[in-house]
């Protein structure tokens, strides 16, 4: 069961692409009186949303294509997954940051029963591919007779075209483009207004400058843009690009985005706002109507210099809306757009404000506003808050979110600046075993965030049983395997109280899972194919091959991407090249389950040798006089085995050349690809000028005239001054007969005079650097100049 190699390669912070680590540190609040709580425990790395429905249930969807029912529980506050209301993963792409990322329900849901769906269409039977795909709108129905289930079958709203690639816009037809592993669409969400939007990324490469970006200035491409809907799919007449026509230009909202993965209206105004999640600087938010907000031209408040560079006539003259707000990279790398708060939850200072949340940043803020709409601050609110990826209201005036990374939804409750509920944590040892099972019980690590003491623990163990106590043991007995859920309740002076919950399993005990191959901590190469196999033991039954599930996560800088899940004993993939300028490494998860729900696990981790190349010349040496030029043969060929390849661009440039010399390459920079690229090194040297400064030959009359000029200046000098007068004369006739009888005096200057040196003689070692990310190599050649 193979795990595709996908063809392209990731930016520097993509980040991304999307789908970044969690810090792991605790939930830390910028004002006294929030807590946060785990409201639903799903699969790690699994839900990516949820949406609530009328009469307090709501909807958890996860990245595969599975949407959850979740009910209120009988405890207070409290929530249990009731079963699946639909599956439609068997044709939603899951590869990398592609899925199911956006859930919506009808405003009418109560009398119609529909919900809208907007993923990554997979049109093979394998939804781990890699290759090119398309994005649809469609909408499901909850069965009359059972609102908890949706009816069998989908309506295709937008999309309808699956077979990829899409034409090139303006003729691109009904295809949404998804031709990378990111960028694809993302949120799907009625408005204020009725009408239904839609965001979606540009649907090209991350990690370079390609043309598939420009899509996003096009009207007539579904990429890169915010689509406003009618319900059943069709263009409102509205729209600010309305042509008259049901095609794409007339459902086009705002454009010029790159991935705009969330988005949210203002209550009063029903003014849009979209977290457009930047590329190699900044993060923006994005606020209006029928406005072109600049990718790939633009970027924060200013140009993008690698688009503007490789598209000049695309990217000039274009009028372009700034963000209302932006920040660069150091502060964070994935903006999360949440809601703006409309409830009297919060305290006072929080009406109005626009939620955000970074997810490689791991943190929650709000921006605030004046009354007239104006962006007046960013305040801090929740840091180390466990890798947020869609932040919504609730019902009950609650911030609600889910931690990706953990597969968690969580709240944050304002509890008031009076007491506040303690926070309960309660642990089992062992959590399995066979009957009788005695189970230790401990809430140590349970606090009071006013510091109240003393705190009382109360367990309810989920056998009809129960008992106080920081710490308490109790014995399960059952002659079937059961799962018991035990309660700790902690509550503190003044009656405020928490609980948690902790699962208990009797009569069986988890399998072991191994992976056999490859070993922890092997160095693997971009291009590689990897080949996993792993088993799993379990006393208490022979486990199937579907019992064993594989998980691969790409660990880059402060994120995580999820690439791809598997199941059975073996499988493979294909290492990308991820990022060259800095590291990575792959993380294989093996996890086997067994009948009674209890799982085992096993991971290794795999970094990756960055992507490497080796330089020679040819020829290695060569010999040439002054004025002339050479040339040599650079070529630069991937490195390292199972078809290593390397597409990052190298640079040249030489050093240790002779003076009055140069040297240039051509072309410059070169990529090998997967074999060998090469360029012309040509070293210039400098000639000397024509008329060419060679030493004089020895003229000795000079000479001469000296030994007879300073005697006879002796002897005049002791005369009458008239005589020393004649004779002075005649020596400084002699000084210049000298010369004009031939004598050069020696110097290097030829007769005419005005020469300059050229390229100095003899032999050389020329250095040549080749630098691509961190990797630098060097080659050198040997120059003689005679």
């Amino acid at each position: 069961m193979p795990l595709p190699r996908s063809s392209w390669r990731t930016l520097a912070v993509l980040l991304a692409a999307l789908l970044l680590c969690a810090a792991t540190g605790a939930q830390t609040f910028s004002d006294s009186g929030f807590v946060s709580e785990t409201v639903i425990q799903v699969d790690q790395y699994g839900p990516t949303g949820f949406v609530f429905l009328p009469g307090g249930r709501m909807l958890l969807w996860e990245k595969s294509g599975v949407i959850l029912m979740v009910k209120p529980d009988a405890a207070p506050n409290s929530y249990v997954i009731t079963g699946t209301f639909a599956d439609v993963s068997a044709h939603v792409n899951r590869y990398w940051d592609r899925g199911l990322l956006g859930v919506a329900i009808d405003p009418n849901f109560s009398s119609n029963g529909y919900v809208y769906l907007s993923y990554v269409f997979e049109n093979t039977a394998d939804p781990l591919s890699a290759g090119a795909k398309t994005s649809r709108v469609t909408r499901i129905q909850a069965d009359p007779a059972n609102p908890d289930v949706a009816l069998p079958g989908e309506t295709v709203l937008i999309g309808s075209v699956g077979t990829p690639p899409c034409p090139e816009p303006p003729s691109s037809g009904d295809c949404i483009p998804a031709n990378e592993v990111s960028h694809s669409i993302d949120l799907v969400k009625f408005g204020p207004d009725g009408k239904l939007y839609v965001s979606n990324g540009d649907g090209a490469s991350f990690s370079s400058a390609t043309s598939g970006s420009l899509r996003a200035q096009s009207l007539d491409s579904y990429s890169g843009k915010i689509l406003r809907l009618n319900p059943d799919g069709s263009a409102p007449t509205d729209n600010p690009f309305y042509n008259g026509a049901n095609n794409t230009r007339g459902r086009v909202y705002d454009y010029g985005l790159r991935n705009p993965f969330r988005f949210a209206f203002h209550p009063a105004t029903g003014e849009l706002f979209i977290g457009d999640v930047g590329w190699n600087q900044f993060e923006e938010v994005d606020r209006g109507r029928g406005r072109n907000f600049g990718w790939p031209c633009y970027e924060g408040n200013g140009p993008e210099q690698d688009f503007q560079n490789a598209f000049p006539s695309q990217c000039g003259g274009l009028s372009v809306t700034a963000p209302m707000y932006t920040y660069g990279h150091a502060v964070g790398a994935t903006i999360i757009l949440g809601p703006f708060y409309d409830d009297d939850n919060f305290p006072a200072q929080y009406a109005g404000s626009l939620f955000i949340a970074d997810y490689a940043g791991d943190w929650i803020r709000r921006i605030t506003f004046d009354a007239n709409g104006n962006m007046t601050g960013v305040v801090d609110f929740a840091t180390a808050a466990g890798g947020p990826v869609h932040l919504d209201l609730g019902p009950d005036g609650a911030l609600y979110y889910i931690a990706f990374p953990a597969g968690q939804l969580r709240r944050i409750r304002y509890t008031g600046a009076g007491n506040r509920a303690p926070v309960a944590v309660a642990s089992a040892s062992p959590t399995s075993g066979y009957s009788p099972l005695a189970v230790d019980f401990s809430a140590a690590g349970s606090s009071d965030p006013d510091g109240d003491a003393p705190l009382t623990y109360t367990w309810d163990f989920g056998d009809g049983n129960s008992g106080p106590g920081m710490t308490v043991t109790h014995a399960y007995n059952s002659a079937t395997v059961q799962t018991f859920t035990a309660t700790l309740t902690v509550t503190d002076p003044s009656s405020a109280a928490s609980s948690v919950t902790v699962s208990v399993t009797v009569g069986s005990v988890p399998p072991a899972a191994t992976i056999g191959s490859p070993a922890n901590n092997t160095t693997i190469r971009p291009g590689q194919t990897i080949h996993f196999s792993g088993s799993a033991s379990d006393p208490d039954e022979t486990l199937l091959d579907s019992a064993l599930a594989w998980q691969l996560l790409l660990h880059h800088n402060t994120h995580v991407h999820t690439i791809a899940t598997a199941s059975g004993p073996s499988g493979n993939f294909v290492v990308e090249d991820h990022d060259p300028a800095s590291s990575y490494a792959y993380e294989l998860i093996l996890t086997a389950t067994d009948s009674s729900g209890l799982k085992g696990t096993a991971g290794i981790s795999m970094p990756v040798a960055q992507p490497d190349y080796t330089i020679t010349a040819d020829p290695p040496a060569q010999t040439i006089s002054a004025g002339q030029s050479a040339q040599f043969t650079i070529s630069a060929t991937a490195a390292g085995g199972g078809g290593a390849f390397y597409d990052s661009a190298i640079s040249f440039n030489c050093t240790g050349l002779p003076s009055l010399s140069s040297c240039v390459f051509s072309p410059t920079p070169i990529t090998p690809g997967t074999g060998t690229a090469t360029t012309t090194l040509t070293i210039h040297t400098t000639a000397p000028s024509s008329a060419a400064a060679q030493p004089a030959p020895f003229n000795p009359l000079p000479f001469y005239f000296a030994l007879l000029g300073m005697p006879l200046a002796l002897v005049l000098a002791r005369r009458a001054p008239r005589s020393r007068q004649y004779g002075l004369l005649g020596i400084v006739l002699l000084a210049l007969l000298g010369p004009a009888c031939g004598g050069g005096g020696g110097s290097s200057t030829p007769h005419g005079g005005g020469g300059s040196p050229g390229t100095a003689h003899g032999t050389f070692t020329v250095h040549v650097h080749a630098t691509s990310g961190t990797n630098s190599h060097q080659a050198n050649v040997t120059l003689t100049v005679q």
